[in-house]
């Protein structure tokens, strides 16, 4: 089903399959677990609802409460799963207050396996980590710092704390939350391994690797990101782009290349991968306020 579309009850005229699907409005990609299929779905109340579905008759077999908490709302919500268990952040209070609890889910039956920090504040979206072994999870601290706790997929319980790692950019790869853009890697330890500004990863300010895609292949991280920020008469140059690989061991450039790899993740089924390079100018209008671009050669 795509999201945002109710799918309605559909009636097996083959006598093979499911009589009837449940309707529900997805609002975000699904994962896969042992009999069923989580998926985060929102309600006529606006409410959001993490559910199990039967993926042989489409039922709905288990439903709890979800919350982005403080997750970037422009984005649809996110699972990951770890072996057969989700991430739930479940509303602490009421469902209009961003506090929640963490909790992780049997996707098979919706059962809580364990409960991990409570009345926290959430910033991204829970994800395995530590080379796909533990669940990490970014809240936010009472100054308004962040810290990722490493929670073990057995019981939950806090195995590491990295400070100041803020937004995913891929597995054991963090946006850090300091002054100066930064990103860190965590190790096989749950601990820091190796700590790189934006300007010696791309060779250049005001790249935004929130903006960008990260992909890991074997020991090379493949970073790319779009143009950096918008020059003073609001253009951006779309030759601006860059593609990097660095060293998952510690940091290091391997190699740079203009241009974004995959077309920006629009070309990411092709083999062998492409790297797409773009001339010309993005113009900007200044008075435009939803950031209408004209392409300008």
């Amino acid at each position: 089903m795509l999201p945002g579309i109710s799918a309605p009850a559909t009636a097996d005229t083959s006598g093979i399959g499911p009589t009837f699907v449940t309707p529900m409005d997805v609002v975000g990609d699904p994962v896969a677990g042992e009999g069923a299929a989580a998926a985060v779905t929102v309600d006529s109340s606006h409410n959001l609802h993490l559910v199990g579905v039967a993926p042989d008759t489409g039922h709905v077999v288990w439903s709890k409460p979800f919350s982005e908490s403080l997750i970037d709302p422009s984005l649809p919500p996110a699972l990951d799963s770890l072996g057969n268990e989700v991430i739930d952040l479940v509303p602490a209070v009421k469902v209009t207050n961003p506090l929640v609890n963490v909790e992780a889910i049997n996707l098979t039956t919706g059962a809580v396996v364990w409960k991990g920090p409570q009345d926290v504040l959430v910033g991204d979206v829970p994800s395995p980590c530590v080379h796909m072994t533990d669940f990490c999870v970014t809240v936010y601290n009472k100054d308004g710092s962040s810290t990722t706790a490493v929670l073990s997929p057995a019981d939950g319980s806090v195995l590491g704390l990295l400070k100041g790692a803020s937004n995913a950019l891929d597995y054991d790869l963090y946006e850090t939350d300091a002054k100066a853009p930064t990103i860190e890697a965590v190790s096989g330890s749950g601990t820091v391994q190796w700590t790189k500004t934006t300007n010696q990863v791309f060779g250049g300010s005001g790249y935004d690797p929130y903006t960008g895609i990260f992909s890991s292949y074997g020991t090379t991280e493949v970073a790319t990101v779009p143009p950096p920020s918008a020059n003073s008469d609001h253009s951006e140059g779309l030759d601006n782009s860059k593609t990097v690989g660095l060293s998952l061991a510690d940091g290091s450039t391997l190699w740079s290349l203009p241009g974004q790899y995959d077309c920006d993740g629009s070309l990411g089924l092709l083999v062998p991968p492409v790297n797409c390079v773009y001339k010309g100018v993005l113009a900007k209008t200044k008075s435009n306020a939803n950031g209408s671009e004209v392409p300008q050669n």
